[in-house]
């Protein structure tokens, strides 16, 4: 194994490539954190694994059949980063994007609240309410819909609900859960994403802005989040 790898970075060609792709990663990843659109955010992760596929089908494809049996571990890695790594990605954004929601919905049920039609209303976003049958205070959006604990309900007043919707709409408006997906999914396979600004953050801050923008007051956004903090049963 270390053999191939000394063979590959001794070739000028193909450290070319690697230069190339990482001058585009880079540039990918700069486009991203100036314009926050999730292409070039993929984009960067297609940059960041084309030579390590690069590696891989070079090593895969210079064995013979004997030779292969007994070089079975670099063989098992060309083979899995060939063949098991694009589905296993395309598997986990699939999941997340489609049945993470299927299951949520299916695990709690749907709810007509007037503070959310009020919230909805005010925010200008189509969404719907599903109540998860949890004692801990917890409130978060996927796949379009807006998700609360029952003690969520318990917990806080009826503003400070209104302010935790609101936050939840402005995700919901601008798919902060894909969004956090894409940033972990890149995060976990490119080591130059971690030195970046990460999107969860600023999503954050721009959700609290919207609920406080839309009240008149950062009073209830923030009382909600002390009250969930304060809760023992907390979930955040």
């Amino acid at each position: 194994m270390l053999s191939r790898i000394i063979g590959f970075i001794a070739s000028p060609e193909k450290m070319l490539f690697v230069v190339v792709c990482t001058i585009f990663a880079l540039a990918a990843l700069l486009a991203f954190n100036r314009s926050g659109r999730l292409s070039f955010l993929y984009a960067h992760l297609v940059f960041v694994l084309s030579p390590v596929f690069y590696f891989a089908l070079s090593i895969n494809c210079s064995f013979g059949f004997a030779k292969g049996l007994l070089s079975w571990c670099t063989l098992l890695f060309a083979k899995f980063i060939i063949y098991v790594l694009p589905p296993l990605i395309a598997a986990v954004v699939i999941g997340g994007a489609f049945f993470v929601p299927m299951l949520l919905r299916a695990s709690s049920r749907a709810v007509n609240s007037s503070i959310f039609r009020s919230a909805q209303r005010k925010a200008g976003v189509k969404s719907r309410l599903f109540v998860i049958d949890r004692a801990a205070p917890q409130a978060f959006s996927s796949g379009g819909d807006v998700f609360a604990s029952v003690g969520l309900f318990d917990v806080l007043s009826k503003d400070e609900l209104e302010a935790v919707f609101l936050h939840e709409l402005h995700h919901v408006k601008k798919r902060a859960s894909w969004r956090k997906l894409s940033d972990r999914l890149v995060r976990f396979f490119s080591p130059l994403a971690w030195f970046s600004k990460g999107c969860v953050e600023s999503d954050e801050i721009e959700a609290d802005e919207f609920a406080i923008r839309i009240q008149g007051t950062r009073a209830h956004i923030d009382s909600a989040r002390l009250r969930i903090a304060s809760h023992p049963d907390k979930s955040l």
